[in-house]
């Protein structure tokens, strides 16, 4: 069970667990008075002290869910109507202004994962799948660069690469995480030119940023991570 200290009526501490040496300490910073309160408290009966303050059990109402990026929680509202007091909070919608950032920082995050999905490249006649994590990429501009063929074990099998085969591959990765900038980049004008928060939500229900969402979930699916 959780505690208040109600004061003039106005919560100065808690909900809190019962902790008496905290509570007598809160007692006399806000009200003044040395309390003796005892060691262990488990009921809702409220302890009143002197003539503007008591403590009090509290209980909440179920927390409603807000969006994380465009709205907030106002309160704790409270209710002494009874011997326990009862506290709720309400969903408040943020200004635009102020959830700008959060949608710019979600479509960021969008892109970063994008960027890091990997790609997948036609060699021949086999379809294989290329890491675009950035500690990844430079390896590939350089063995084209070298011009030399390889054989190459990819989760496909193992494949032997031309010069060739080597700029088809980095440059699938290039284009790969170049379309994951040029949609953040429009995707953070449709942001800043947002009106109202219908605006902002139109952002997050981007075709290109749901297909991104919905294909992470499916692979991750498929090998179990979800």
């Amino acid at each position: 069970m959780q505690y208040i200290l109600v004061n003039e009526g106005q919560v100065v501490w808690g909900p809190t667990a019962w902790n008496r040496n905290v509570f007598q300490s809160e007692v006399e910073r806000e009200v003044g008075i040395i309390a003796i309160l005892p060691q262990m408290k488990t009921d809702d009966e409220p302890i009143t002290i002197g003539n503007s303050a008591k403590i009090m059990a509290a209980v909440s109402r179920d927390i409603p869910i807000c969006h994380p990026m465009h709205e907030t929680l106002a309160g704790p509202f409270w209710s002494f109507a009874g011997s326990v007091a009862e506290y709720w909070y309400t969903v408040q919608e943020l200004p635009v202004p102020t959830a700008k950032p959060n949608y710019a920082a979600w479509v960021a995050k969008q892109r970063w994962e994008r960027e890091l999905d990997g790609t997948t490249v036609t060699i021949g006649n086999t379809s294989i799948k290329i890491s675009t994590k950035r500690e990844d990429r430079h390896q590939w501009a350089i063995l084209y660069a070298l011009g030399n063929t390889k054989n190459w074990k990819f989760a496909e099998g193992w494949i032997e690469l031309t010069k060739e085969d080597f700029k088809t591959i980095a440059d699938a990765i290039h284009d790969h995480v170049q379309e994951a900038y040029d949609v953040e980049l429009r995707l953070l004008s449709d942001i800043a030119a947002a009106e109202s928060i219908s605006d902002l939500l139109a952002v997050e229900q981007d075709t290109t940023i749901r297909t991104w969402v919905n294909t992470r979930a499916s692979v991750a699916s498929s090998v179990g991570i979800v």
